[in-house]
């Protein structure tokens, strides 16, 4: 969009068609192109899409509260559920159901056919969560995770762009 290859408006349209979660906002013109995620109240009273994931929903409405509340260690263990709840979606075989996504990677990483760049990123959410306090399988001291809000604010997005990913490209997630 902003090489003007595309508009905003041309954009939202097909992201209306396929029922994203997102529209961009601003102009090429004005160079103030940003993006606008609905609500979570917004996308409930808007029609689900074949193949959601109603957890996901769940999942990403909890990190909001999270957020709001600095609960870092929280927003860390619903992204990693995220990804493991998608993943599980991706491979799609009864197996994988009642194990964890460490006990899974590899095979995840063969069907999602992510690049290595995503994927290592999914990996390193998934074990900091194993390893931080209050994070889900953390360590039993008190939790010290005291990163900036922009980290965890970047980590709901980059979560919520992934889970967008997988519907249109998967038919699961958001």
């Amino acid at each position: 969009m902003e090489r003007g290859w595309l508009t905003p408006e041309n954009v939202n349209k097909c992201l209306e068609e396929e029922m994203a979660s997102f529209r961009f906002t601003g102009s090429r013109e004005e160079r103030n192109i940003g993006v606008e995620v609905f609500s979570i109240e917004k996308l409930e009273k808007e029609a689900t899409v074949p193949g959601e994931h109603p957890n996901v929903r769940l999942l990403v409405a909890r990190m909001e509260e999270a957020l709001k509340r600095e609960d870092y260690s929280a927003v860390l263990h619903s992204s990693a559920s995220v990804f493991e709840t998608l993943a599980k979606d991706i491979v799609g075989i009864p197996e994988v159901q009642d194990q964890t996504l460490g006990s899974f990677f590899d095979r995840y990483k063969k069907y999602s056919q992510l690049p290595e760049s995503i994927l290592s990123k999914i990996r390193a959410v998934y074990s900091e969560r194993n390893k931080t306090p209050l994070a889900g399988h953390g360590r039993n001291d008190g939790c010290s995770l005291l990163l900036p809000e922009l980290y965890h604010t970047t980590l709901l997005w980059l979560t919520v762009a992934y889970s967008c990913m997988c519907t249109l490209h998967f038919g699961c997630g958001w």
